[in-house]
């Protein structure tokens, strides 16, 4: 005998299903022109013996749509569900602080190690901008005290008329992660471990053969220091951004990044 999950539970009264309901309405409303017209052969006794044989039938049905349904004496249990989502918020907290504890360990032994894998555990902090999702590679060398991050998006806007708007949303969107690395306590944690933060953005090249090839289009590289100032940091032009720190960017064109950060993806080949 299969046993339901936890988080489902009986109904006290089955019947009152929204479809079981449904059903014996419509049923109702069509016996009745049916019940009115056999009432015209003036014989009680004609429309007793339908009424009886139409509410024989009604129940019949309605044990057949019971059975038919997905058990509909049975119904979500609110309190399992709280229960499990809170089972899997601590299991997203404990992993947190397990992968968080494995990170400083490896760092303190002077290992270059990746890091902020959090942002890729937790959908929470993934939904926050699409880079986080598009982040191939993010470690720390504690031995140069370096934090390189590299994002791989797709292909810009290479349509003249669209170019000078595709360079403004691109910045603006640069602009809005850089303002979510300035409060994010995960990167803030890392601040003691690291002199410069290194963010290099490629794009794609599109070749014959559906192949294509990554190349650099922004490269920004700047102070541990400035990361405090980031989340008060408004959108601006690239002058703006100059600000921050050295930034190499020609609206979409292949640059010479920083440090040239190998994407993990292609490390592990």
């Amino acid at each position: 005998m299969t046993t339901k999950p936890t988080y489902f539970k009986k109904r006290k009264v089955w019947w009152w299903n929204s479809w079981v309901i449904a059903v014996a309405i419509v049923l109702i409303f069509v016996a009745i022109p049916m019940v009115w017209w056999i009432s015209t052969y003036n014989s009680s006794i004609a429309v007793l013996m339908f009424v009886i044989t139409y509410l024989s039938l009604l129940v019949f049905v309605m044990y057949m749509v019971k059975r038919s349904l997905l058990d509909p004496h049975m119904k979500v249990n609110e309190d399992e569900i709280k229960k499990r989502k809170k089972e899997i918020f601590d299991h997203r907290t404990y992993e947190k602080k397990l992968v968080h504890t494995k990170d400083l360990l490896m760092l303190q032994k002077g290992e270059k190690t990746t890091v902020l894998d959090i942002w890729k555990l937790d959908p929470s902090l993934e939904k926050r901008h699409p880079f986080f999702s598009q982040t191939e590679t993010s470690t720390l060398d504690p031995i140069i005290k370096e934090l390189h991050i590299r994002i791989q998006i797709g292909e810009m806007q290479s349509d003249t008329d669209q170019a000078i708007t595709s360079e403004k949303e691109f910045l603006s969107s640069v602009f809005d992660y850089l303002k979510i690395l300035g409060s994010d306590e995960h990167l803030i944690s890392l601040k003691p471990l690291f002199k410069l933060l290194v963010i290099e953005i490629y794009s794609y090249k599109h070749f014959s053969q559906h192949r294509t090839i990554p190349f650099p289009i922004f490269s920004l590289i700047m102070t541990a220091t400035v990361l405090p100032q980031l989340a008060y940091t408004a959108a601006g032009d690239i002058r703006q951004m100059k600000i921050i720190g050295d930034v190499r960017f020609s609206g979409g064109n292949e640059i010479t990044p920083h440090r040239g950060i190998v994407s993990d993806a292609t490390r592990t080949l």
